[in-house]
């Protein structure tokens, strides 16, 4: 009995041990969470105040708003998103455009614009305004369209402009916008709302609707152009080399005026070829005609 009574008290003391040891963990870990909750609310206060760049006080249901974890989440979720996406069709100016997008995010905009600009060849430049548009939650923001302007540095009568549409689901890139624009067709996969589909699009320069926009032609499947079998027909070193293949097959399809070596019977020869797919051809300029098509336009070689 008096070893049992022993063996007893011990596991009591242990029990107890155990039990202050568990407390003295939880505290901890309660003290850790609330020092985290404090640093977070130290943070948002912070952001609070700071949020509007131009001094005026933020309305207290924003306020509210922007104490919620899951208003940072969010936005930061969709300006990451939106950049991603940007940087997607090819406008590089991240962090500009990330800094604007916060200060009009900051100023509740219902809508506001994005510009940059490149140069793609040196004859021309390539300016674009982005509209943005807030959908839905108090501060997501979404690309709407993008107007894309051709700007010919010689003369300025032959600029052309286009705006493109997200809804569409063209998805056209900046560099391909500057191609279409330039006349050439872009190969899509087209996946919006209304429609699936794969197709060659060009503009219509003889064309506009309401809005101004040049009229988007469109040759699908159906129309029966196969690139890989117009191409066979050339004697175009490229088609050759598997790598030099894909990356030409890529750039043609991006509407870009490639250029590649014809390996004729006496001579290889620099050319610049093009797909055309209204003819179901590829137009081949030497580079004596791309020099005077550069300098005031010169005839197409077949």
């Amino acid at each position: 009995m008096h070893m049992f009574q022993k063996q007893s008290m011990f596991q009591n003391i242990g029990l107890r041990s155990w039990k202050r040891a568990r407390s003295k963990l939880l505290l901890h870990c309660w003290l850790s969470f609330a020092t985290f909750l404090m640093c977070l609310l130290i943070v948002w206060f912070v952001r609070i105040y700071q949020r509007n760049s131009n001094g005026r006080p933020l309305s207290v249901s924003v306020r509210i708003l922007y104490l919620s974890p899951l208003f940072y989440f969010m936005t930061n979720e969709n300006l990451n998103s939106l950049l991603n996406y940007l940087n997607d069709l090819g406008f590089s100016d991240s962090p500009l455009f990330e800094q604007k997008i916060e200060e009009e995010a900051s100023k509740e905009s219902v809508k506001f614009q994005l510009y940059t600009e490149a140069f793609f060849d040196e004859y021309t430049k390539t300016e674009a305004r982005l509209y943005l548009y807030k959908s839905g939650h108090p501060n997501l923001y979404s690309l709407e369209r993008y107007q894309s302007c051709l700007l010919d540095l010689k003369d300025r009568s032959k600029d052309r402009s286009h705006t493109f549409y997200v809804e569409d689901g063209l998805n056209v890139t900046f560099k391909e916008s500057f191609n279409l624009l330039e006349g050439r067709s872009v190969y899509k996969n087209v996946f919006s709302p209304n429609e699936k589909f794969e197709a060659w699009i060009k503009l219509d320069f003889d064309e506009k609707d309401l809005l101004g926009n040049y009229k988007v032609k469109r040759f699908g499947l159906r129309h029966g152009y196969e690139l890989e079998k117009v191409l066979a027909k050339y004697p175009i070193r490229e088609l050759g080399d598997e790598v030099k293949r894909a990356e030409l097959f890529r750039s043609l399809e991006s509407g870009n005026l490639q250029p590649v070596i014809f390996d004729k019977p006496t001579k290889s020869e620099k050319m610049f070829i093009e797909a055309n797919p209204m003819f179901k051809t590829i137009n081949i300029y030497s580079l004596n005609v791309m020099t005077a098509k550069k300098i005031g336009g010169g005839p197409m070689l077949s």
